[in-house]
């Protein structure tokens, strides 16, 4: 009985570990793949966009960027909410001023009116307010125009040369021969760098004839053409986050800044810098945050970023369109990674919260309830019967999914085993570390583990297959011994019957001749000897 209790205590806490690990391991599958994903769609999106050709100062504020371009310095700024100071303690609450005459419920506090929604992208630089405006390239994209050898089209001209001079195949574009090159870097400052790379723009004069420039890098070694621009105070930019600016996180702000799940690695912090205060001022917000109770301005710096393409090398472009027909893959990943993910949860719930305590009170075995041999409440053998078909249908989904998981990850790998993309930017090594392969392993084995050493499918094998084998051997010893008595009794006879057979030597006469000629016995003679002497004696007679 001590034996049996100390089978079923250990069963359960088996049963308990195996469900966490499977319950980790799928949301873990789930979550990673959602992650995965975003990278992957976002690094397609950016090879479809155009091309940055021109950026230009509006000196005008109250004017906006022409329809079709960017406003470089653009950010939405979510607004705040609505509140209440409460006249007690001093504190924000969120919400309207309650009505009830309750002082603990921040009643008689003063209403907040929220700030609304704007749309930011004033620069200032020494008091003088501007925009920067983008221009794009139409028709033009690095999916469909990069150059997959060094010679352009007739109407085309190739932008991009390396450090010494030519033609840079990794990094070089193609674009219409009356245009200029595409924009690969942006300064702000008082000198220019390069005069030879780098294209001004004057910003501002002062009277001493010093100023500010925007300076455009073009044609430039290392670099593929910037497709965007956005600002935040943070040391990256996210990919599931693009409103990652920082101002004032504290503050009731319609959308709340989150931690970043992932970061846009292709983003790079450029030397364009404006502090917070500044910035919300030369939109004209200081006016309604000043109004607002308990605000603060941050001392933070914010930071332009800019994106280039993602950079795929000259060699590995003739794949490109692989990578969009993968889209087709990820679509089934996405069907199936909902039901797979409820499907293997709830199969490990049931061996959290009935394997591992439900099994072992209404336990009549060792370790678990045997539904095909005891007497069971009907209700605790449909959710047995409930648990294998969520083991099979958890395996199943888990294993078509690994399937389609491995054909990108494979092709990843691919390209990551030819050096296709730049070491810095090679954000495919994260798509391809493996470790939703990982996870699938773990959630398989641990389901396999526990199906194996589950009761019931303990007491099938040891019934049906066990048996087998134990006839097969039990007849396999009864064929042995009956062959081996057989074969001692055949043994016995033959050696009975030579012993009876007398060896005489024949005579030495070799005149001796068998007339008529003799002719086998209808009966079989006692003895070869016996036979021989018959046959001489009635040759000896006739002879006579």
């Amino acid at each position: 009985m001590f034996q049996a209790n100390v089978f079923r205590v250990l069963y359960s806490i088996y049963s308990l570990i195996i469900g966490i690990l499977i319950f980790i391991f799928s949301i873990l599958i789930y979550t990673g793949f959602s992650s995965d994903k975003s990278i992957y769609l976002q690094t397609l999106q950016d090879w479809e966009q155009n091309p940055i050709v021109d950026i230009y100062v509006l000196n005008d504020i109250t004017v906006n960027c022409q329809p079709g371009e960017d406003s470089v310095f653009q950010y939405n700024w979510p607004g705040t909410k609505e509140g209440c100071l409460c006249t007690l303690t001093n504190q924000i609450r969120e919400g309207q001023c309650c009505t009830e005459q309750n002082k603990s419920d921040c009643c008689e506090g003063k209403p907040i009116n929220p700030v609304k929604n704007e749309t930011l992208d004033i620069w200032d630089i020494n008091g003088n307010k501007f925009k920067l405006c983008a221009i794009r390239l139409d028709n033009y994209s690095f999916r469909n125009n990069a150059p997959q050898s060094l010679n352009c089209l007739a109407s085309e001209k190739w932008c991009g040369k390396d450090s010494q001079g030519n033609q840079d195949q990794n990094y070089g574009f193609c674009v219409p021969a009356n245009q200029k090159c595409a924009v690969q870097e942006i300064l702000i400052g008082q000198v220019n760098p390069n005069p030879q790379l780098y294209d001004q723009t004057n910003i501002y004069n002062n009277s001493d004839g010093s100023g500010f420039w925007v300076f455009i890098g073009r044609g430039g070694p290392l670099k593929l053409p910037l497709i965007n621009f956005k600002v935040s105070s943070s040391e990256q930019i996210c990919t599931s986050d693009d409103e990652t600016i920082g101002i004032n996180q504290g503050y009731q702000l319609n959308k709340m800044i989150s931690s970043c799940s992932s970061d846009d690695y292709l983003y790079e912090k450029t030397s364009i810098s404006i502090n917070q205060q500044d910035f919300l001022n030369s939109n004209n917000l200081s006016q309604q945050l000043s109004a607002l109770p308990n605000y603060q301005y941050s001392s933070d710096e914010l930071y332009l970023f800019s994106k280039s393409y993602p950079s795929l090398k000259m060699k590995c472009r003739g794949s490109i369109e692989t990578f969009y027909d993968n889209l087709d893959v990820i679509s089934q990943i996405e069907q199936l990674a909902l039901p797979n993910f409820i499907t293997c949860c709830v199969y490990s719930s049931i061996l959290l919260f009935f394997d591992s305590w439900i099994g072992f009170k209404y336990n009549k075995f060792s370790w678990g309830v045997i539904i095909f041999k005891e007497k069971v409440n009907n209700l605790l053998r449909g959710i047995y019967i409930l648990k294998y078909i969520l083991f099979l249908s958890c395996n199943f989904l888990i294993i078509f999914e690994a399937t389609y998981q491995i054909q990108i990850n494979n092709f990843l790998s691919d390209i990551v085993n030819k050096q296709c993309t730049d070491s810095n930017q090679n954000f495919f090594n994260f798509l391809q570390n493996g470790q939703i392969r990982d996870y699938t392993v773990g959630i398989l084995l641990c389901a396999w583990m526990h199906f194996l050493a589950e009761p019931n499918v303990f007491f099938v094998i040891n019934k049906f297959c066990c048996s087998q084998i134990q006839d097969f051997m039990r007849q396999s010893t009864v064929s042995q011994q009956a062959k081996n008595t057989n074969n001692q009794t055949v043994s016995k006879d033959v050696s009975i019957s030579m012993d009876k057979h007398e060896e005489k030597p024949l005579p030495q006469n070799n005149s001796i001749s068998f007339y008529p000629p003799y002719k086998s016995p209808s009966k079989k003679p006692s003895s070869f000897i016996g036979g021989l002497k018959k046959t001489v004696s009635y040759k000896l007679e006739h002879n006579q």
